[in-house]
């Protein structure tokens, strides 16, 4: 009997704050802008007033900030300018464009096989304009002026 009764005492109820947080120094919860309430641990919104957690007081996923820091500087790691650093991506794109073509249309007939192909040909020369391009202005970035 006894056991059942600190079983009870110590068993965690959704409303009860965790046992470690009853002993350890108290913690500001954050609390709801709009109507005051403690948000429960881990929602996305007040369980009062239905209204939406502010993320930018935590101060962001530090994740999400350290890759918008790597496309940030992703000119400087491939050594190209801002202008070959978007002509590369638009290569890109129509690249995984023109393998992508074969997988969502699927052909029928005769004249719908050749309608893929001249798709998947139109964003291959795009790649290839787009990748040439970029190799251009890179090399024109580099050409020192005859003095």
């Amino acid at each position: 009997m006894q056991e059942t009764i600190r079983e009870m005492e110590t068993r965690q109820e959704f409303w009860r704050p965790a046992q470690e947080q009853l002993h350890s120094a108290p913690v500001s919860a954050p609390v709801c802008a709009k109507c005051g309430a403690d948000y429960v641990i881990g929602s996305r919104f007040c369980h009062v007033c239905g209204a939406g957690r502010d993320e930018r007081a935590h101060g962001g996923s530090p994740a999400l900030v350290e890759k918008l820091a790597m496309i940030a500087r992703l000119p400087e790691l491939l050594k190209l300018s801002i202008a070959s650093t978007i002509l590369f991506a638009l290569g890109a794109f129509c690249a995984i464009a023109a393998v992508a073509v074969g997988f969502i249309y699927s052909a029928q007939t005769l004249v719908d096989w050749q309608a893929v192909q001249v798709w998947r040909i139109e964003w291959m020369l795009g790649s290839l304009i787009a990748f040439v391009a970029a190799l251009l202005l890179k090399s024109l970035g580099r050409a020192t002026p005859v003095s």
